[in-house]
């Protein structure tokens, strides 16, 4: 039989919140891509944005990994 995981909710929630972080950071990009051709500024206010969220992906990489 297998041992029920104490950090079930946890992993629920973190999973959850990684997809939306990811769609996010898809979101971005192409916000980021459909300026690239009109105004640089834009295009590179959006991708610093994507590289921001990109810390806390990886905090919740680790800590599903953890649990």
């Amino acid at each position: 039989m297998r041992k029920a995981n104490p950090f079930r909710e946890e992993l629920k929630v973190a999973r959850s919140q990684r997809k939306r972080l990811q769609t996010i950071v898809d979101k971005l990009s192409d916000m980021s891509a459909e300026w690239a051709d009109w105004h640089g500024g834009l295009e590179t206010d959006f991708s610093l944005l994507v590289e921001s969220v990109y810390p806390q992906l990886t905090v919740l990489d680790e800590q599903i990994a953890e649990w």
